[in-house]
């Protein structure tokens, strides 16, 4: 999850930057974007839902262990090492090129109804717009998997904080009294009446 997030982040990130900078002229005079960024925005929420997805989980993972959540969040995958990252940039930037490609290609099916073919998707000439990419994308899982982790710890203590707060609320709280249905006690006159063997005046017990 932590992959799909730095990946859809990073491509919505480097886009409008490397579009940026060929319409400026950074890499000369030539025809290398689409004069557009409207893919952007959703590419950016659908990256920050995976990273919310992926906070979720590693917190339910966190707490399903018991306590010290924080500190079990710091010794799990969660921290994400430099090692680690190093270990997952290779498909992280795999699949960063795959969701520019196919960002810009749905952009050009919508704005221009059509795509516009070559290596426009790149947003720039193929070696400077992947090594900008490849910059990005090494800056986006360093920051991401701090933020994340430090998202997740808080979620986790703050659920922590008001379990202790709740639950000992929850075990003080009296609970509703079962009600005990007694037998009234037998009227001075009910002796006498079953011994006539008649009916006698209607009379409610209390």
């Amino acid at each position: 999850m932590f992959c799909s997030a730095a990946a859809i982040i990073a491509a919505a990130v480097a886009d409008p930057l490397v579009e940026g900078l060929s319409n400026a002229g950074a890499f000369g005079h030539g025809s290398f974007t689409d004069h557009s960024t409207a893919d952007v925005a959703p590419t950016l929420s659908a990256g920050s839902l995976c990273a919310a997805l992926f906070v979720a989980w590693i917190v339910y993972l966190a707490l399903s262990q018991g306590t010290k959540p924080a500190q079990r969040l710091r010794l799990s995958d969660a921290a994400l090492t430099p090692a680690t990252q190093a270990r997952l940039f290779p498909a992280i930037f795999a699949g960063q090129i795959g969701v520019l490609f196919a960002m810009e290609s749905l952009e050009q099916l919508v704005v221009d109804g059509r795509e516009l073919g070559g290596t426009v998707w790149l947003g720039g000439p193929i070696l400077a717009s992947l090594a900008l990419h490849a910059l990005v994308g090494i800056a986006v899982v360093a920051v991401l998997s701090q933020l994340l982790r430090w998202l997740a710890e808080s979620v986790a203590e703050a659920i922590t904080f008001f379990r202790r707060l709740v639950l000992p609320w929850a075990a003080l709280t009296p609970k509703a009294p079962i009600p005990v249905f007694l037998e009234a006690p037998r009227r001075f006159d009910e002796p006498a009446l079953a011994r006539l063997q008649v009916r006698g005046p209607p009379h409610r017990r209390s």
